[in-house]
């Protein structure tokens, strides 16, 4: 004869719950465990190993640079690109075919605007860096009459330690420049496989993507199907929106620059679009090196001017370009920004200061996705909990 076991009421439920809570509070000593100390523990735990994974993780994507870096340069490019392949397979175009023309036209594109650019940017690029230590020593001349009140003692130790720092690293910058001819082959062999993996992604980037999601089991690959258009959606979202801002921005900025008459202006225009990938600092640091050349070429007065420029450009940035173009996808607190950015730059220099904005604005579309998913399970949990009410 089978019995059946009647399930356990709401009230023996709870006591249960109590029974394994108290047991849970001692150590295998006997010694009681207050509940706090135990919160914590399990908190430090987690933290632990979450830094744990963090550190193996950027350990491994320092080693693997090469392949890691164009890796994460064609997928950027192939987010920016495969709205031109659709567009052209919904013309009815084959895969291949679409692929190829969108590829073949960005080249052709980028190679036409580096041979228009290239040569007047590389010229200019040495009378920039001249420009910018002639404006530095005027700010610091300044600084011995201005509200400073530094003396000219005091800006030449300055001056003088500073030298005597960069001699002391001779050797090591002597090394750096040996080393830089392998820096330029590893940069050659990353932009080819960058181009290489490009189109293959433009090609066959959604049936690598079924490919993967279909190794897991159906409850999972759901998760894993979603997570992935989460991520895909944020970074497209992201660089479009970021290359606009910083497109509005040179604009801008280039207008000033060529009303004030100030020279230089293809390098300075070019450093402030690429300015905008570094949200907050990047176009007030660009910013900072427009004014210094404009005081050296136009005075106080021209200085004066693009520096007001710029501060337009920021409030026109914080109040309108980032929560209207970048939209709620990628919104992130000004203060995450810069500790991504300051996270970033330590972990791996410029190229982890470049990543660490999108990284965060990818994190926190899946924090989002998980809070769901925990409003869900409760949700689901109390309909349950009525249900056998």
């Amino acid at each position: 004869m089978r019995v059946t076991r009647k399930p356990h009421s709401e009230a023996e439920h709870r006591q249960e719950q109590t029974d394994e809570s108290q047991a849970d509070e001692f150590a295998p000593g006997g010694t009681r465990i207050p509940p706090v100390l135990r919160t914590l523990g399990g908190y430090s735990l987690n933290f632990l190993l979450i830094v744990a994974a963090v550190a193996v993780l950027m350990y491994a994507v320092s080693y693997m640079r090469l392949v890691v870096l164009p890796v994460l340069a064609a997928l950027f490019l192939t987010n920016l690109l495969f709205p031109l392949v659709h567009r052209l397979r919904a013309r009815g175009w084959k895969r291949g075919r679409a692929a190829t023309t969108v590829f073949l036209t960005t080249l052709v594109l980028l190679v036409a605007v580096l041979s228009f650019l290239g040569p007047q940017v590389a010229s200019e690029v040495q009378d920039l860096g001249v420009a910018v230590r002639s404006g530095t020593d005027q700010l610091l001349r300044y600084a011995t009459r201005g509200p400073l009140n530094l003396s000219q003692q005091q800006i030449d130790d300055f001056t003088q330690r500073a030298f005597e720092q960069l001699s002391q690293n001779r050797e090591q910058i002597a090394s750096g420049l040996i080393s830089g001819a392998v820096k330029a082959a590893e940069f050659v062999a990353g932009l080819i496989l960058t181009l290489v993996l490009l189109f293959f992604f433009l090609k066959d980037g959604p049936g690598m993507w079924s490919w993967f999601s279909s190794k897991f089991e159906r409850p999972a690959r759901v998760h894993v199907e979603e997570v992935g258009r989460r991520i895909w959606t944020t970074m497209g979202a992201y660089l479009r929106g970021i290359a606009l801002v910083g497109l509005v921005e040179a604009t801008i900025i280039g207008i000033v620059l060529f009303v004030v008459g100030v020279p230089l202006l293809a390098p300075l225009v070019l450093l402030q679009f690429f300015a905008a990938f570094f949200p907050v600092v990047g176009a007030a640091v660009a910013g900072l090196i427009a004014a210094l050349v404009a005081l050296v070429t136009g005075g106080l007065f021209d200085a004066a001017i693009v520096a007001g420029a710029i501060v337009v450009i920021q409030q026109l940035d914080n109040h309108l370009l980032q929560p209207v173009v970048m939209g709620r996808a990628v919104k992130l607190h000004p203060a995450v920004v810069l500790v991504s950015l300051t996270a970033g730059s330590i972990l791996g220099g410029v190229i982890g200061a470049l990543l660490a904005v999108p990284v965060a604005a990818v994190a926190s579309s899946l924090g989002n996705y998980v809070n769901t998913l925990r409003a869900h399970d409760e949700d689901s949990s109390l309909e349950e909990l009525n249900h056998d009410r």
